[in-house]
């Protein structure tokens, strides 16, 4: 059985590197046979890891139709951009030769805040397509989604969705927005997100020792613009730095000593945050007691969280690590992905708008965390147990089904194969 995952993987990021890993894990333990492939850039080394076979997704470097050049240089641009996209339906045709699955696991990649190509909504569109008339079985596995704010965003999302086989989504929110564009799912398949389901080897043998002050985990992240809110203010990312250095003071000033944690390809983060702590901070001599370790792998940064013992967390896999790993934790929220998991974890006390948070707020919390860390602990432990189960029964009901009752089996045909 060959399977093929897409999402946007091998892109530095290792919330969605935790999403392939899980998602691979499981798949190996189903099929054990089985061959994955999945398309995704760069160097992935949880990928390669797991054996997964790669290739990449490819972008058009013309456009279709560029106001900005005069009528012949756009009219050159306009059949450079239409070879490139058939190429671009070529590979996807050719790779899901002989496949058995189109797999679009996890991440939140419906939406169309950074354009329609690349990991856009017209290339999710273009390979749900060549899956279909491939005769794949074309699944969308607990994907987020929004905000979507095109027109021909929603159509060609909409058009991948109503192809696939099986869809589910991984929060309320994703329901409403793919409801909100003309998907109607009358089952309402609504599970968690699949890194609930981390494999035991990420989550076990684990320990934050023995150490002369308790670690708070600080989890930056740039201010991610319209991905976060439709009209962004250019002040939310100076005020949101500012209350994580009066709360990075408090800290220190009470005894903990601060990791901060990031676990993506954006060191600015840091960088913004040890600048803004030097001029604003109050004791800046304890500065030697913020730590930080890039973090390249899931592997990396499941470790870094593991050696803390409570977390505020912004970016959303840095939150949800932290809850797989059973660490109490505080949600700054930057989108409804972090507020609707908090509040599913029966959490939503401890999750903070990005938009109006405050140190103030975060302090406040952050003692409350502490004082009810028992109580917490034991609801984390609750509800990561319970959602690791509702995934345990979804792969159950989407994948025991043997695939010949779906789509007609096809004999490979030496020599003929894909490139996966």
């Amino acid at each position: 059985m060959r399977i093929v995952l897409w999402g946007p993987f091998g892109t530095a990021n290792t919330g969605n590197a935790s999403t392939l890993v899980t998602v691979a894990s499981r798949l190996r333990s189903l099929y054990p046979d089985v061959e994955l492939c999945c398309v995704g850039n760069h160097f992935e080394p949880d990928r390669d890891a797991l054996g997964i076979t790669a290739i990449p997704i490819g972008s058009r470097t013309a456009r279709f139709w560029n106001r900005d050049l005069r009528l012949v240089e756009r009219t050159k641009s306009a059949i450079i951009a239409i070879l490139q996209d058939l190429r671009e339906y070529e590979t996807a045709f050719t790779t899901l030769k002989e496949v058995e699955m189109l797999i679009v696991p996890g991440t939140g990649l419906l939406n169309d805040v950074w354009g329609l190509s690349s990991w856009g909504p017209y290339s999710l569109f273009k390979w749900s397509l060549a899956a279909r008339l491939r005769g794949c079985k074309l699944i969308f596995l607990n994907v987020g989604a929004g905000p979507i704010y095109t027109r021909a965003g929603r159509l060609l999302i909409a058009s991948a969705l109503h192809m696939a086989h099986y869809r589910s989504y991984r929060d309320h929110p994703t329901l409403e927005v793919v409801k909100s564009i003309g998907v109607h799912d009358d089952s309402h398949h609504v599970y968690p997100d699949l890194v609930f389901d981390l494999p035991a080897e990420f989550r076990t043998g684990l320990s934050n020792g023995t150490r002369e002050r308790r670690v708070a985990g600080l989890g930056l992240m740039v201010y991610a613009g319209r991905y976060s809110a439709a009209d962004p203010s250019e002040t939310t990312y100076e005020k949101y730095l500012e209350a994580l250095v009066i709360l990075a003071d408090w800290l220190l000033a009470h005894e903990y000593d601060v990791r901060l944690l990031l676990g993506d390809d954006e060191p600015e983060a840091i960088a913004d945050f040890r600048e803004a702590f030097s001029a604003q901070s109050k004791q800046p001599s304890l500065k030697s007691r913020i730590a930080n370790t890039p973090a390249q792998s899931v592997r990396e940064i499941v470790t870094q969280i593991a050696a803390t013992d409570v977390v505020v967390a912004t970016r959303f896999h840095n939150l949800l690590l932290s809850l797989v790993l059973e660490r109490p934790v505080i949600a700054v929220s930057f989108h409804h992905k972090c507020a609707s998991l908090m509040s599913e974890m029966g959490l939503a006390e401890y999750c903070f708008d990005i938009h109006a948070v405050d140190a103030g707020s975060l302090i406040d919390g952050f003692e409350r965390l502490e004082n009810n860390r028992d109580d917490v602990k034991r609801v984390i432990t609750d509800g990561v147990a319970r959602n690791r189960q509702a995934l345990h029964e979804q792969y159950e009901h989407v994948f025991a089904t043997p695939r010949e009752e779906h789509v007609p089996a096809r004999s490979a045909e030496p020599g003929r194969e894909g490139p996966c």
